[in-house]
């Protein structure tokens, strides 16, 4: 592939520069919306007491079947991810600390959904289980270890983010 004298990718160099506020932006809208999903799937079983097969969220009521594939969670969470590696470079101080624990936490998040998608492939399910099953669902069911895994995630990326807004423009990082 095609890099510049400094070794990183031409995209990498535009979202950190050209286009960093603007993907933090569509980034930010990305992430806001999958926590309101599992805002709202979390109401549907714990406050309106659906059943748990039934909480999918708003999207789960026109996509059933998709919200139940782990095809959906896995690319989401997939996509998470590499916002999280691809804005980073636009970070500095503290809030690229931040952005480091958001990086790091859902490296985590993703690996479960990469042995949720494995197990789902592979019709081998872990642990014994007769289902799909991650580690972190040893401990916790599954509606509320994935709103644990969005807020632990959210939390330090807003707190990057509110770093990252209250720098002086002469206190951004050099391209």
């Amino acid at each position: 592939m095609y890099q510049t004298k400094a070794g990183r990718l031409p995209f990498r160099r535009i979202v950190k520069k050209t286009w960093h506020a603007q993907a933090l932006g569509l980034y930010m809208l990305f992430v806001g919306g999958h926590a309101a999903e599992h805002v709202v799937q979390v109401v549907q079983a714990f406050v309106l007491e659906w059943a748990r097969t039934e909480s999918g969220g708003i999207l789960g009521l026109w996509f059933p079947e998709l919200m139940r594939s782990e095809i959906l969670h896995f690319s989401y969470n997939m996509l998470q991810l590499i916002g999280l590696l691809l804005l980073y470079d636009g970070f500095s101080g503290r809030a690229r600390r931040w952005w480091q624990v958001a990086i790091v936490l859902q490296g985590w998040h993703f690996f479960e959904h990469f042995l949720l998608q494995a197990q789902w492939l592979t019709k081998v399910y872990l642990f014994g289980a007769a289902k799909q099953t991650s580690i972190g669902e040893l401990l916790v069911p599954r509606i509320e270890l994935h709103f644990i895994y969005v807020t632990l995630v959210l939390i330090p990326t807003v707190a990057a983010l509110v770093e990252h807004l209250r720098r002086a423009p002469d206190e951004q990082p050099a391209a």
